[in-house]
């Protein structure tokens, strides 16, 4: 059996599993009358790319099942990383890229076999030439205009949903707060704000800029990633047939839902044979990860992701095996302007920490993290 586990890439759509609710959610939301955009967020290795590429295979999916009737709603899905824009020395350059992604997916060149891709929907617009210049906020404006418009007289109703990765590219630059305007201006204020819509994934670098004075967060539906529950864990555990009750509880015990840690401990279980691995290589593979493989994973949880807060309340947590409440987390720590509750839901969308069904208390999620 082919090893069906990733926790070095994202996820493909169709194995994609876990955050299954999220998804259609938020495609339902968008090919909606009364739609939003979105802001998820999550830690490092927390899956937030999966997320994003499972939404836009989904909208795509609506695209092509959508019926040739003028009042069906297409939402044409542009998936965009910001490590793919080159270099970007300015917000027209990121402004560019935008622009230049909505005109491949609309009448972009159709590259040779055996490569895939292409234009994802066809309304006869002249061949676009593939070229990435700068544009000004008023001329991805009306590049928008030309392809709603020209997508109207051919098949009806069309809105663009930006699928935006990667965001922390455009964080702590000098144009930082334009490009963020910009963007805002475009889903709040713009001739286009009824029929463009953006779903941005990013870290709390993007949470912190966003609370400084960016205005872009104040108009996104903002969604927190956490660890998986018991169902998705017993989904994703479902896919490893043939490993005992015993590995797959260690598996559990030792990622505390993790889907990142989680993978990475089932890749190498399938390794090795899924019927030959007991509890005690889980253990040697956690030590594994946390001595050798992905130290470099842990050192950037602790010293960027967590922050001040989360690393106090992280040691807190730790002090004990029991649920903590805000106020006992709050108490045990004597540190000046500690802010237990922010620190906690740092711990939480990087998948450090777990809530209880109530969602009023706090733990550490899996024994790797202790």
């Amino acid at each position: 059996m082919a090893n069906p586990f990733y926790y070095d890439g994202p996820t493909k759509p169709q194995d994609f599993l876990g955050r299954t609710d999220l998804v259609r959610r938020l495609a339902d939301n968008l090919c909606s009358g009364e739609s939003k955009s979105h802001g998820i967020i999550g830690g490092r290795r927390f899956d937030k790319s999966s997320v994003l590429a499972a939404l836009g295979h989904e909208l795509e999916v609506r695209v092509h099942m959508a019926r040739q009737d003028k009042d069906d709603l297409r939402v044409l899905p542009i998936s965009l990383s910001l490590h793919q824009a080159t270099q970007p020395a300015s917000a027209n350059d990121v402004l560019g890229f935008v622009l230049h992604s909505i005109r491949q997916a609309c009448h972009g060149s159709k590259p040779a076999p055996p490569f895939t891709g292409g234009p994802l929907i066809d309304f006869d617009l002249p061949k676009y030439q593939d070229k990435v210049t700068p544009a000004s906020f008023e001329e991805l404006e009306a590049g928008v205009v030309d392809i709603i418009s020209a997508a109207y007289k051919k098949l009806g109703l069309m809105h663009i949903a930006l699928l935006i990765d990667e965001i922390e590219v455009a964080l702590d630059r000098p144009w930082t707060a334009s490009l963020f305007g910009n963007i805002r201006s475009l889903i709040y204020d713009s001739r286009v704000k009824d029929f463009m819509r953006i779903v941005v994934v990013g870290s709390g670098r993007f949470l912190s800029a966003s609370a400084t004075g960016s205005p872009l967060l104040n108009v996104l539906e903002t969604w927190r990633l956490q660890s998986f529950d018991e169902p998705a864990m017993g989904t994703l555990l479902a896919k490893a047939q043939g490993m005992s009750a015993q590995t797959a509880e260690a598996v559990v015990r030792q990622s505390g839902g993790h889907p990142f840690i989680a993978q990475y401990l089932l890749s190498h279980i399938c390794d090795q044979g899924l019927d030959r691995v007991t509890p005690n290589d889980v253990y040697k593979f956690a030590d594994q990860f946390r001595d050798e493989d992905r130290m470099e994973d842990l050192d950037v949880w602790w010293s960027v992701g967590l922050g001040e807060n989360g690393r106090l309340a992280y040691c807190a947590l730790c002090s004990t095996s029991d649920w903590m409440s805000v106020a006992d987390v709050r108490n045990s720590v004597s540190v000046p302007d500690f802010q237990a509750a922010r620190g906690l839901q740092a711990l939480i969308y990087h998948g450090v920490a777990i809530r209880d069904a109530n969602g009023r208390r706090y733990r550490v999620s899996g024994d790797l993290f202790r």
